[in-house]
């Protein structure tokens, strides 16, 4: 091939190749327009749905519900929302309507949005001021573009403290309810789920605490209770009879056949303990009763302070039942049915002792007495003291025990199960308990010599014209008084003559000396009248030791006083004189002087 046809070929190639040259071109240029195009629909489009999505946020939807709702807005809300969110075991729509809606106060209202929320069902927390108002959730069921669609609220609750912070006072009830129990709140049925299992039962007794395991309960926590609330519940179909404990809980009695009872009968004194735990009146009902009395207790007073019984209700199991008197134990006589009786042992039965004047007629819930139960040689000084009403008898010194002391028969008698009933008589006259008294198991019971009647005869004239004439210088001297010294010389007189008159270590010699005080100070009168002066009893404690009851009426006058014709001071009372004869002599030994009160002048005690 030359040039030339070298030439030619390449200028029909190229005449070939430049038509399709001009196409791609073309080609490249409509391109870069379509995606121009499609470029600035879709930057439209992109600004279209932002702008769209923005509004449909549910940010806004929240926004819009805080600038549209004023407290009326609020209020509306309130009674429309809470009765869809409070428990169902209270009435939201009447706590709404009667309370709360009147109390609602919404001060500045601003949201925070919860992080972890569906995002179809946002949740927002509602603030007024700052505090916690109330949880919004929203819902977007109807996407129209790209996802984005209509929101609407879907629940609305509030928070009880806000409640609390206008002044609404709430409360927490718990319930405990036998496990098995169908709990009821108002009528509404409380799901089981929500309680706390293996709860203790709050009136299980202390004897059974160590078993509280084996009574679980299922624990309710109830919040948000403003109304009363009507609980109830039911076991195996019967109904429990609601109850409430010490802390506010409340719980329920138990069924028929889940709890049983026992009662224990043991002698006064003694210890009963159920599974080791002693009894106590708090969770153990109390009381007495008769029970089985011993020979002499036959026909007694049935005072019941002897036998106790112990009853014990609401026991889930059956208790171990011990009982102990002092460390002791008691041995179990019978058990029937869930009775238990306990023996009495000889610690826990009455000891009587009797003291009264020899020749005495005593019985014992009726029945007399016998020689055979007398003390051999009768009641000595100390068994008398402090009962008998014999006046200055006890540290008398200088005298014969067998001239003074009176004759006692004492008797002593065991095995009472109860106080008994005792009487005794002397020639037929019923005398009169001195003394009546109990201490542990000790029962003793001083019955004084009978007071008598001043004898008619002479027989005891002397006696009487003794005892006068103590009491004449007596009055004497009490009469005179020392007037702080004013009037010594006519006292000093008087007491040497009282002193005269009583042997040095009796009674009555030391009580006078006592009186020198008291007598020195009080007022001293010139003179005395006794308008009544008689002795009105005689007590005989033995022949040789007799006391003699002296009834007096005193005026005593001042020749000093301004008015003559002015009114006497009066004093009257009793004067007790306990004389004993002493070779052939009476003296005295002791004497008591009882003014009445009312009228006496003395501004001292009685000497």
């Amino acid at each position: 091939m030359n040039n030339t046809d070298m030439k030619e070929l390449l200028r029909t190639h190229s005449k070939r190749r430049h038509p399709k040259r001009h196409i791609f071109l073309k080609g490249m240029i409509i391109y870069s327009v379509l995606m121009l195009v499609i470029i600035a629909v879709l930057a439209c489009v992109g600004w279209k749905y932002a702008s769209l999505r923005d509004d449909m946020l549910p940010e806004r939807e929240i926004e819009k519900i805080i600038e549209k709702n004023d407290l009326s807005g609020w209020r509306q809300l309130l009674l429309t929302e809470l009765p869809k969110t409070y428990p169902a075991y209270e009435d939201g729509a009447r706590l709404a309507r009667e309370v709360l809606a009147d109390r609602l106060e919404v001060g500045e209202v601003t949201y925070l949005k919860y992080a972890a929320t569906d995002r179809k069902n946002p949740v927002f927390l509602l603030l007024s001021d700052g505090i916690p108002m109330a949880e919004v959730t929203l819902r977007c069921d109807d996407e129209r573009f790209f996802g984005v669609g209509e929101w609407d609220i879907a629940a609305v609750s509030f928070r009880q403290s806000f409640f609390e912070s206008l002044g609404v006072e709430f409360r927490t009830v718990t319930v405990a309810a036998f496990e098995g129990s169908i709990l009821s709140v108002n009528g509404c049925t409380i799901d089981r789920s929500s309680a706390e299992e293996g709860g203790r039962y709050p009136a299980l007794l202390p004897c059974e605490e160590a078993r509280s395991s084996e009574v679980p309960c299922d624990i309710y926590t109830l919040d948000g209770i403003y109304y009363e609330p009507e609980i109830s519940a039911t076991l195996n179909g019967s109904t429990l009879t609601v109850l409430t404990a010490a802390d506010g809980t409340r719980y329920f009695s138990p069924g028929e056949g889940m709890t049983n009872s026992v009662s224990v009968t043991v002698p006064s004194g003694v210890t009963v303990s159920l599974n080791g735990v002693n009894t106590d009146q708090s969770w153990a009902q109390h009381s007495y009763t008769d029970g089985t009395l011993g020979a002499l207790d036959e026909g007694g007073d049935g005072t019941p302070q002897l036998l106790e019984v112990w009853r014990v209700d609401g026991l889930f199991f059956t208790p171990e039942i011990t009982a102990q008197y002092s460390g002791k134990p008691l041995n179990l006589l019978s058990e029937d049915n869930g009775h238990y009786v306990f023996e009495t042992p000889d610690e826990c039965r009455f000891t009587l002792v009797v003291l009264a004047p020899r020749g005495a007629v005593v019985t014992v819930n009726g029945r007399t007495l016998d020689s055979a139960s007398a003390v051999p040689g009768g009641a000595s000084l100390a068994d008398l003291e402090g009962g008998m009403t014999l006046p200055g008898l006890y540290g008398v010194s200088g005298f014969e025990a067998n001239s003074v002391v009176p004759a006692f028969d004492k008797y002593i008698v065991s095995g009472f199960l109860a106080h008994p009933t005792v009487t005794a008589s002397l020639e037929g006259a019923e005398l009169m308990i001195a003394d009546d008294r109990t201490e542990g198991y000790f029962i003793t019971a001083e019955f004084d010599i009978p007071t008598a009647d001043v004898p008619s005869d002479s027989s005891l004239t002397s006696l009487l014209e003794a005892a006068t004439a103590f009491a004449e210088n007596y009055f004497d001297y009490i009469s005179c008084g020392g007037n702080m010294g004013n009037n010594y010389s006519a006292f000093d007189e008087s007491y040497g003559v009282m002193l005269g008159t009583l042997e040095r270590g009796t009674p009555a010699f030391l009580r006078l000396m006592e009186s020198y005080a008291s007598v020195y100070r009080s007022p001293a009168y010139s003179s005395h009248e006794a308008e009544r002066t008689a002795p009105t009893a005689i007590t005989k404690y033995s022949e040789n030791c007799i006391s003699v009851e002296i009834e007096y009426s005193l005026l005593l006058k001042n020749g000093t006083d301004a008015d003559a014709a002015a009114e006497p001071d009066k004093r009257f009372g009793t004067l007790e004189v306990l004389m004993v004869n002493k070779n052939g002599t009476w003296r005295v030994l002791s004497y008591i002087d009882s003014p009445d009160s009312a009228a006496d002048v003395q501004t001292e005690p009685a000497p």
